[in-house]
């Protein structure tokens, strides 16, 4: 019985710094997550834009022609205001044409905002570009393409959104991972399936590089079946990663240019 409760003895002490120790690894955990958010959030805070505009519907709803107020994200891309969103987001549903006006782009937690219009839009990539009007002189801060995320799987992000006004439009972080690469219908990564964010939100990594931006990727009517169905059903979020961003916003700033000679 003395042996025994001498090795008893000897196993509690063991186990104790162990257990010490367990906790120390988990308050370091707890502390760079904290750290790493709070960076994260002070990188992207200046660059995470809320448009606000009116909606315009003509022909849904039983005909009838509908204006809503509406918000959305959006993302500074460029120092001279030119400005990243799902297209989805801005122009909605509806069951019948739609587009915006009255476009402001907010800054923080401010009333008022500055004007923006739309310069090109790609449905098939579910994003639209805009430009501030009357930009400012010292310029903006913005996303920088050419130092982006990896999009390798297993590779945790960090989708940053901006809430309502109502909570002071505070910058929110929710943590996720990359489980997938897809190659059609285009490159996408895929997210784990509890990680659901709106289209237009943008997701960095953990050094603040942005990795990519949620869009809305789904088969046509005539594409949906029952299997994909349920493979959407239990899918995570598609992120457009940001390489693909940066060739899709060249092509548009090349529209831009067009409709601007054409004016002339």
């Amino acid at each position: 019985m003395l042996t025994k409760s001498l090795t008893l003895g000897v196993a509690l002490g063991l186990a104790a710094p162990a257990l010490a120790g367990s906790e120390t690894i988990a308050a370091d955990d707890a502390a760079s997550q904290v750290a790493t958010y709070a960076s994260i959030t002070e990188a992207t805070d200046d660059t995470i834009v809320t448009i606000k505009y009116i909606l315009r519907t003509e022909g849904g709803f039983g005909g009838e022609s509908m204006e809503f107020e509406l918000e959305c994200a959006g993302l500074m891309i460029a120092e001279d205001g030119l400005i990243l969103c799902s297209h989805t987001m801005l122009e909605g549903g509806g069951g019948g044409r739609s587009a915006p006006s009255n476009i402001e782009i907010l800054f923080g937690d401010a009333a008022e905002g500055v004007e923006a219009e739309v310069i090109a839009k790609d449905t098939e990539l579910d994003l639209t570009w805009l430009r501030i009007t009357e930009p400012a002189e010292e310029g903006y801060a913005f996303v920088d393409f050419e130092d982006a995320g990896d999009t390798d799987p297993g590779t945790p992000i960090f989708a940053v959104r901006r809430g309502a006004d109502f909570f002071g439009r505070t910058l929110a972080v929710e943590q996720g991972v990359i489980s997938a690469v897809a190659t059609e219908p285009r490159e996408l990564a895929i997210t784990n399936n509890n990680f659901l964010i709106l289209p237009g939100t943008p997701v960095f990594d953990s050094k603040a590089r942005l990795v990519g931006i949620n869009i809305l990727q789904q088969p046509t009517a005539e594409e949906m079946t029952p299997a994909s169905r349920i493979a959407l059903q239990v899918m995570g979020s598609t992120i457009l990663p940001a390489d693909k961003i940066r060739g899709a916003t060249k092509r548009a700033l090349a529209v831009e240019a067009m409709d601007n000679e054409e004016d002339e």
